[in-house]
């Protein structure tokens, strides 16, 4: 990720060191002090860039400065994918890391990357930009997909993980251990500081030689313990939402701590998870408290573990030709064999677009179109045998047009954007500073996007933009049951990643709306609505989990129709 950093942007101090300490880059800490001592620049590029000194050194800079400047270059016209697999080609960073310690987990780490890039580059959203920035969201977010799983979902194996980096998976069976650390720590500092409230010391008197805690020092300490239990409470429930099944809680424990309350006193005044968890425990009738020593819990599990061999050993040895004819026997086989199909088959990580054709599939015979350019709009099909290359560009160019679209709605200021000269403006920017390419800026209507701006939508996500509220092209990681993917029995969920278009935030909730290029008739606003229904649905869903806060309207601006519509 580093690399793909100083792709997009090289005066990026920190990451354009880790690369130059890497692989690709081959140099020493040495190296880079000799860098840094060599020039008075204020970023370590400009640095590189102007060092003379050392002969070998000066050649791995050069050598360096080349093979970035060609890199960059490339990354306005290729897919992030065919950057990345042409950096691992070239440099062989594969076969680097497998000599390396984990290596096979090095490598199954790139491959993730890669096969995230590969779905990235088939979403609305394009360049290597785009990609980091979808990248560093999930990691903002704490959402990141962490280390590849080599030894497989369906091996029979304990995995051990911080709370953190469980955020977002689930587990049949899960422990949270040492539920009775201490939280927290107490303020033993001279000076306490708080972002919002400011800065607090020590009351010292020097003629008497004393030092106490002042009223706003007990204050700010005060503060800042409830933040810290704050986020300790979210850390907590995400460790309690993640098993499916069973979830258990392990620590030491004393008499007492069965005693209390839940209250609030006693919720700002925890010491550890215990001290939250155990109080609702005790008063609550769906648990039951037993007191067991180490001697008794061994024998039941020793006990439960030979009751299992047994059962296992008896069906192994069983006579089936007693119990059931050879066609039941086929039938048995072949459902066993169908339900493991089943679960084989299931993905564990899929886009909002494979929930929109599953939808589509499900709901509707109308053939799927893409709005395009007038040019395009009236043309005949034409059979792939008689294709020319003008057909084959004209194709592309149906299927850049909603990525134009979109690519220009995610930049837009619509503050400015008042008439269609200004827009006719703030699109020429946009293809100046690379955002989108002459030819997508062919395909868009100003008129369209001034039309958009004066409807109830758009006035309302302009004042939105004024008041620091829009949120455009925002990613998300989230999760819905397998059923809603394939047709299964299986109960499993899995991962669904996606970017919305765009949301504001009221008073009382969140507005979510999307951009569609869809071609539509006049009166066709059901047809749109029951096609990305389920979008917005998965859509909504991630946005309350994420902020919190409910959806309260759901909404699509169809650009054929040139109208919002209600989901």
């Amino acid at each position: 990720m580093s690399l793909l950093t100083i792709l997009d942007n090289p005066r990026q101090d920190i990451a354009l060191a880790a690369v130059l300490r890497g692989p690709i880059g081959g140099m020493s800490d040495d190296d880079l002090a000799k860098i840094r001592g060599n020039s008075d620049e204020h970023q370590f590029y400009d640095a590189l860039c102007h060092y003379s000194g050392e002969e070998q050194l000066e050649e791995k800079v050069e050598d360096f400065l080349e093979k970035l400047e060609r890199w960059r270059e490339k990354t306005t016209y290729t897919p992030v994918l065919g950057i990345l697999e042409e950096i691992l080609e070239e440099t062989k960073l594969m076969y680097f890391l497998e000599t390396m310690g984990n290596g096979l987990q090095r490598r199954a780490n790139v491959e993730l990357l890669l096969e995230m890039a590969r779905e990235f580059d088939q979403g609305s959203y394009q360049g290597l930009y785009q990609f980091v920035r979808y990248i560093r969201g999930i990691k903002e977010r704490e959402e990141d997909f962490g280390e590849v799983n080599l030894s497989g979902d369906k091996e029979n194996v304990v995995q051990i993980m911080t709370i953190h980096k469980s955020k977002g998976l689930e587990f049949p069976i899960c422990f949270v251990a040492s539920m009775h650390k201490k939280l927290g720590k107490a303020e033993r500092d001279f000076v306490v500081v708080n972002g919002d409230a400011g800065i607090a010391s020590d009351v010292i008197d020097s003629e008497k030689g004393t030092k106490k805690k002042s009223i706003f020092y007990k204050a700010l300490s005060r503060l800042n313990a409830n933040e810290d239990l704050a986020e300790e409470l979210r850390i907590l429930y995400v460790a309690m939402t993640r098993a499916k099944e069973k979830l258990i809680f392990t620590g030491r424990v004393s008499d007492t701590m069965w005693q209390g309350n839940s209250g609030f006193y006693s919720r700002t005044t925890a010491g550890s998870y215990f001290d939250w968890v155990l109080p609702v425990v005790a008063v609550s009738p769906i648990f039951e408290y037993v007191e067991v020593d180490e001697t008794e819990l061994q024998n039941l599990e020793i006990s439960r573990q030979i009751d299992h061999i047994l059962d296992e050993k008896m069906l192994n040895n069983f006579d089936t030709s007693v119990v059931y004819d050879k066609e039941t026997e086929k039938t048995l086989h072949f459902m066993e064999e169908y339900h493991r199909q089943i679960e084989e088959e299931i993905p564990t990580k899929v886009s909002v677009s494979d929930l929109k054709k599953k939808s589509m599939e499900e709901g509707e015979e109308d053939n799927f179109t893409v709005l395009y350019s007038d040019a395009l709009e009236n043309q005949s099909p034409v059979p792939a045998f008689a294709k020319t290359e003008t057909d084959e560009n004209n194709a592309l160019a149906g299927a850049g047009y909603g990525t134009a679209w979109h690519q220009v709605m995610a930049s837009l200021c619509f503050a400015k954007a008042v008439d269609e000269k200004e827009v006719e403006n703030q699109l020429g920017d946009m293809v100046q500073s690379g955002r989108i390419h002459a030819q997508e800026k062919d395909f868009i209507r100003p008129w369209k996007i001034v039309k958009f701006l004066h409807s109830d939508l758009g006035q309302a996500m302009t004042e939105a933009e004024k008041n620091g509220m829009l949120y455009r092209e925002q990613p998300f990681v989230t999760s819905v049951p397998a059923q809603e993917v394939q047709e299964t029995s299986s109960e499993e969920r899995v991962l669904v990643q996606g970017i919305i278009d765009g949301f504001y935030e009221t008073e009382t909730g969140i507005v979510l709306m999307d951009y569609k290029t869809d071609h539509l008739k006049k009166g066709q606003e059901e047809v749109l609505v029951n096609r990305y229904r389920t979008q917005m649905e998965v859509y909504a869903e991630a946005l309350e989990k994420i902020t919190g806060k409910p959806v309260e309207r759901k909404v699509l601006y169809s650009f054929s129709l040139n109208k919002e519509i209600e989901v």
